[in-house]
């Protein structure tokens, strides 16, 4: 065999490997790029979380000081300054006698002392309740008409009132009532009522300001709260002509603020409150 020809011989150049990846300044802005974008996210979810609790807590708040207000309000409404439901008044607290149970006398047994015999509307009443009862003087003028207060000595339940219905009763037996002339003067129909005595304000629970109640032997229970430390309970009383005044027999109605606060705040920096004022117009 011939050898080839010297200009058929193709002389072929070995082959460079490919090479592909990053150079070092590139490396160095990916990194910096990231570091903002990670910064920018995070800083966004903070603020969200931020805003998320902020937001609760003022919902929280809200509800606070709504709630507060109807529990309060639907106690007031029922109690009278004018008939001495009233005990106290001030800035942080008032001091009132409830109605828990009330009857109706349908006959007098005694008058020394005072033991009548009672229909009663709703719970029977107990031994030892404090009570006042409608002293109906003339019956034809209401200007010598009171209440008289008392406590009662015996409740039993086994009597019925007089008549051709036999409608269940109660046999009450009184102490020296207040004034002492009402004994002789109570009459048949005449409303009897049980009351306790509570306290309203603000009071201290495990350490936070509640909006709470007192009751006459010193036991306290917290209803909402916390409230505002400072003026979280303010009550404002008003006579018939909306004036403010602070005579309990005057006392038509008291206009009640409860405040709530939190330690959260909004971006701007504004401490997540809230506050509610309601007019609350007594039984008269």
């Amino acid at each position: 065999m011939s050898p080839r020809p010297a200009d058929a011989i193709v002389q072929r150049a070995p082959l460079q490997a490919t090479r592909s990846g990053f150079t070092l300044v590139e490396l160095l802005v990916v990194v910096v790029i990231s570091t903002i974008v990670l910064g920018a996210i995070v800083q966004i979810l903070v603020s969200n979380q931020r805003l998320y609790t902020a937001t609760t807590e003022q919902v929280l708040a809200q509800q606070t000081v709504r709630a507060g207000v109807e529990i309060v309000a639907q106690e007031l409404r029922e109690v009278s300054g004018e008939l001495g439901d009233i005990l106290s008044v001030a800035d942080a607290e008032v001091q009132v006698r409830t109605v828990r149970r009330a009857g109706i006398v349908c006959a007098i047994d005694n008058r020394a002392p005072l033991t009548v015999r009672a229909q009663i509307r709703g719970q029977p009443f107990s031994e030892g309740d404090p009570v006042t009862f409608f002293v109906d003087n003339d019956v034809d003028t209401a200007v010598d008409d009171y209440w008289a207060t008392s406590s009662l000595i015996s409740a039993d339940g086994t009597s019925v009132c007089p008549g051709a219905a036999e409608i269940p009763a109660q046999v009450i037996q009184f102490a020296d009532p207040t004034p002492s002339a009402a004994a002789a003067q109570v009459r048949v129909g005449a409303l009897v009522r049980a009351f306790e005595t509570f306290t309203y304000g603000l009071i201290t629970f495990d350490g936070e300001p509640y909006l709470g109640r007192s009751d006459a032997d010193g036991t306290e229970t917290p209803l909402v709260g916390p409230v505002d430390a400072g003026d979280g309970v303010e009550f404002v009383y008003r006579d018939a002509a909306g004036t403010i005044t602070t005579t309990p027999a005057d006392v038509r109605i008291i206009e009640l603020t409860v405040r709530s606060s939190s330690q959260a705040r909004f971006a701007n920096g504004r401490v997540v409150a809230d506050s509610l004022t309601r007019l609350i117009h007594l039984r008269n």
